[in-house]
């Protein structure tokens, strides 16, 4: 058996806040646990042991973040805290939470997986993957859900947020919530018929809020069996 671990990839972007924050020597004081929002275009990172998919650099994207000294809290900010429930924090986060408690703008309602070649008898090219592709995300919601109680059943010990490592058909929107900045992993259970064929892989994301997102990656996608972490 082999141990994956997300790597970490903080995406920082350049945001507007009008709202001068409550600073306590290094601490500030927030409203909500999550500081930052990302969107914008996808890419799928290829790494050895899984593909991830992140957002690409921040020339192509924005985000809506409440800490900016120099600008407004944007209407964007409010409404995406209202809508995960992240209105009550009101605590004071150091500086090291206030580069990491960011997340995705969007939440999911399902992902697929698909790929324009064979990979093996029972999934020709074109046929959903989603049985034999595993996802590894992190999620901010339970922990934001339970009241922002550290103790809460299923949170990582490395954070406060849960990790999920399951098949995409098996993922529900209620998982795919608040998904932390290390982005959306991915690999398969199974090798290829045929493991020297390079495949295009296509994941296709529907939004909440019924925005369907896409994204493709290209080579030999990695496979193997792996124990759950985070």
């Amino acid at each position: 058996m082999k141990t994956k671990l997300l790597f970490l990839g903080l995406l920082l972007v350049s945001c507007n806040s009008d709202e001068k924050p409550s600073v306590q020597d290094d601490l500030i004081l927030s409203p909500s646990y999550i500081v930052m929002y990302t969107k914008g275009e996808l890419k799928i990172d290829d790494r050895v042991d899984f593909w991830s998919i992140e957002h690409t650099n921040k020339a192509t994207g924005y985000c809506v973040s409440f800490l900016n000294p120099d600008g407004v809290t944007s209407d964007e900010f409010v409404r995406l805290s209202e809508r995960n429930g992240d209105t009550s924090f009101n605590n004071y986060l150091s500086d090291y939470d206030r580069r990491s408690n960011i997340c995705f703008a969007d939440n999911f309602r399902s992902i697929h997986f698909v790929s324009d070649a064979d990979w093996d008898a029972t999934h020709p090219a074109g046929s959903s993957l989603d049985d034999i592709v595993t996802v590894m995300l992190s999620s901010y919601a339970p922990f934001v859900q339970s009241g922002y109680d550290r103790n809460a059943p299923g949170l990582s010990q490395w954070g406060a947020y849960t990790f999920y490592q399951r098949h995409a058909s098996e993922l529900t929107e209620k998982e795919m919530a608040m998904i932390g900045w290390q982005g959306i992993g991915f690999y398969f259970d199974t090798a290829p018929d045929d493991p020297t064929q390079v495949h295009t892989i296509t994941v296709t994301l529907q939004t909440v809020d019924g925005e369907t997102l896409t994204v493709t990656g290209r080579g030999t996608p990695p496979w193997g069996d792996y124990e759950p972490i985070g």
